[in-house]
């Protein structure tokens, strides 16, 4: 009998170091100082600005999750790092459906597995503002490389993301 237990409370103590070590984690993490340089110099590709300055490169505050940028063109986008895209998830799954977010995660795999490698950066998306049209791009060669730049919109109809510009 006592064989049998051992598992169990092994489990408990697992899941209450675990547990607390979650609840800890609700806030959204901070980006590293270097994936933030990537993230801006991505941006700064681009041609995206944040309130009304072009990127410079500089502290993790620059670039705060879900803040609104403008292109090159003055169109308004909501950027997130791929790092916090379940931020976007969770809007899409409260404003449309479970359907649409989890479609939004399958598009950024469909854009991502054929192409991704070792060394490219974290990639950034961003959203328009009624989260129908999407951008996903990364700089290769650890920043040194090229600009990988995808586009994607929601077929409303069918609920699901659909990739309008393949990533090169």
């Amino acid at each position: 009998m006592l064989k049998k237990l051992i598992p169990v409370c092994v489990g408990l103590a697992v899941m209450a170091v675990v547990g607390q070590s979650v609840l800890a984690d609700k806030e959204v993490q901070q980006l590293t100082d270097s994936s933030q340089k990537y993230q801006s110099m991505t941006l700064e590709k681009l041609g995206v600005q944040l309130n009304n300055n072009t990127f410079k490169g500089g502290s993790a505050s620059e670039l705060p999750v879900l803040d609104t940028v403008k292109d090159a063109q003055g169109n308004e986008w909501t950027y997130v790092s791929y790092l916090h895209s379940n931020l976007i998830e969770e809007q899409l799954e409260e404003k449309y459906s479970k359907k649409v977010a989890t479609s939004f995660i399958d598009v950024q795999e469909k854009i991502l597995d054929p192409i991704i490698q070792v060394g490219d950066t974290i990639p950034v998306l961003l959203l328009n503002e009624d989260l129908t049209l999407g951008k996903m791009a990364y700089l290769q060669e650890e920043g040194e490389g090229k600009l990988i730049l995808a586009e994607f919109k929601l077929d409303e109809d069918n609920q699901e993301w659909i990739v309008t510009k393949r990533a090169k």
